[in-house]
């Protein structure tokens, strides 16, 4: 347990002050990268705690976490290529939906709504 203590004292460390490391132009984009692979590897832990037996073992639960780690993945991989090669991005259109053309955000919401009604639908049926 103690790795895992120092794991996420770093990990959030990292994830809250990382960012000012950065030169300031690429400091918004940091800030999105280290969220991004924060949050991945905390669903992650989340992820292998099921599948190890530690917490509640439900597929569903693995699902949504491979989800949200699949979303953070994009959000760190996209800012790190507008780091490298920015694109323009029109004013109110979201930097990732720029880049891939698509509004990924929406399509996640949409994916997520799905999700959260099934699982409400499937509580419902066996209560």
């Amino acid at each position: 347990m103690r790795a895992l203590a120092l794991f996420l004292l770093l990990l959030m460390s990292a994830r809250h002050y990382g960012w000012q490391m950065v030169p300031a132009q690429h400091q918004a984009d940091a800030w999105n990268i280290m969220a991004a692979v924060c949050i991945t590897a905390l669903v992650l832990l989340i992820v292998v705690g099921v599948s190890a037996g530690r917490f509640e073992r439900a597929r569903f639960s693995v699902a949504v976490g491979a989800l949200w780690a699949l979303h953070e993945s994009w959000v760190a991989i996209c800012s790190s290529a507008y780091i490298v090669a920015p694109w323009h991005v029109a004013p109110g259109q979201a930097q990732c939906a720029a880049w891939a053309g698509i509004d990924t955000d929406k399509l996640l919401a949409l994916v997520t709504i799905v999700v959260l009604a099934y699982l409400v639908g499937a509580r419902t049926r066996k209560s």
